[in-house]
């Protein structure tokens, strides 16, 4: 459903019992960790607006890919005497963009910021979070 994250209001509810059904489990899993009730509030409408934001992208990149026959690293590549001029003015993005073998994929920056997310609710509150280290 494409157009789902663009009908989802972080600060303005709508009243949709499977919209509500799926915040209920992430509140009561973010309780059962021992948060205040506005921490995990919180916490759990900041998770639910990071994926709502990286799914904000998912339609945009499928639409230029199939408007210009390109993934988004042959895009880059395409475009790359554009950024060259750039590079003097924003040295740190130059250096980190020339990182052979990065993955910037969607579904890549994803896992990445998942990984902070929870690791960072592990850190705060003393549970483990990592899928790959249950216990």
């Amino acid at each position: 459903h494409p157009w789902l994250s663009h009908a989802l209001s972080l600060t303005r509810p709508q009243a949709s019992p499977n919209g509500m059904a799926h915040t209920e489990w992430i509140l009561e899993a973010l309780t059962e960790l021992g948060m205040d009730p506005a921490t995990a509030l919180r916490t759990g409408v900041a998770f639910i607006g990071y994926v709502r934001g990286l799914a904000m992208s998912v339609e945009p990149e499928r639409q230029a890919e199939q408007d210009t026959g390109m993934n988004s690293e042959e895009w880059m590549d395409a475009h790359e005497a554009t950024f060259a001029p750039l590079t003097s003015r924003f040295p740190t993005l130059a250096r980190l963009g020339q990182v052979p073998g990065v993955d910037m994929g969607l579904d890549a920056i994803f896992k990445s910021g998942l990984c902070c997310f929870l690791d960072g609710i592990e850190h705060a509150w003393g549970v483990c979070c990592s899928a790959t280290n249950p216990g």
